[in-house]
């Protein structure tokens, strides 16, 4: 900057740390003569999304905790604890009851492809990881290709967050409505909903009316449309953004709750029928071990 380059400019050269998004913010604040205002805008909106990115990360590791020890845990009854009982049922030559033959067969299947099981496993974590929790890029790179037609409704009211937060306070900061819309449309982590906010974008400059256009999509909320449409028939568009992003953020953390508070019991309740197979499987070849005996 001392070279005489301007802040974007000097910014964009370390796009690992700054997106797209954040370089245009920061060349239109500094068009419009008000940076400090408006980069004090940009690290709120940032840390909102890193807090609730990091609420949903925090919620969902403790069943990702359960599930994880509950394969260990049929992992070492199928490597080890069945293997034991094996030879007594070799020896005794009995035809075994179908659902210990089962466990047995998945025993063997475990240990002669184990590590090649592991291996997929990771693999698809990793996938489903850059898929849904890397989101940090813009729609004009290319980056939400990971998840082109995921329209589930965390996804949905996720989304709508980010687009009218960040619509909302670029307003607020005097940027026009089809460059904040277009600063909107890169911070997108989703490909359907950027889309649609590209073809809203080329309809507002026809002097369509921007609630209308994201409707057609039929991706964003009702909560967004209707708050949109009030803010642009009263002038307040920004105003009504910023509240829709704070309705949508609720709805976010109020889901992920509820979603933790079934999924936590439904893993417990699964863990139990599964260990309750298992060890009726082993109970049964026994008792049925027993009879032969007698």
């Amino acid at each position: 900057m001392r070279g005489g380059r301007s802040l974007a400019a000097s910014l964009g050269e370390h796009p690992a740390i700054f997106r797209g998004s954040i370089l245009r913010w920061c060349a239109r604040a500094k068009t419009g003569g008000n940076l400090a205002e408006a980069l004090s805008h940009l690290a709120d909106l940032l840390e909102r999304e890193v807090k609730l990115q990091a609420s949903v990360q925090s919620a969902l590791t403790y069943p990702a905790l359960l599930v994880i020890a509950a394969g260990g845990t049929i992992v070492l009854l199928l490597t080890y604890v069945l293997p034991q009982f094996t030879p007594i049922f070799a020896q005794a030559g009995a035809q075994l009851p179908l659902a210990t033959r089962i466990l047995i067969g998945a025993g063997d299947v475990v240990q002669a492809y184990g590590t090649l099981m592991l291996a997929l496993s990771l693999a698809g974590f990793l996938g489903f990881y850059r898929a849904f929790a890397e989101e940090g890029g813009s729609a004009r790179d290319g980056t939400h290709r990971a998840a082109p037609a995921h329209r589930g409704t965390l996804v949905k009211r996720t989304q709508a967050a980010r687009f009218t937060r960040t619509l909302g306070t670029l307003l607020r900061d005097g940027v026009g409505l089809v460059p904040a819309l277009g600063i909107a449309h890169d911070v997108l982590a989703n490909l359907t909903a950027a889309k649609i906010v590209e073809t809203a974008v080329s309809r507002v400059r026809a002097g369509a009316r921007l609630a209308a256009s994201l409707a057609e999509g039929g991706f964003f909320p009702p909560q967004t449309i209707h708050l949109i449409q009030l803010g642009e028939e009263t002038g307040r568009l920004a105003d009504m953004a910023l509240r829709a992003a704070d309705i949508h953020d609720e709805q976010v953390h109020h889901s992920v709750e509820r979603m933790v508070s079934l999924l936590v019991p439904a893993r417990h309740h699964c863990d139990g029928v599964d260990c309750g197979r298992n060890r009726g499987s082993l109970l049964v070849a026994m008792l049925s071990l027993n009879d032969i005996a007698a």
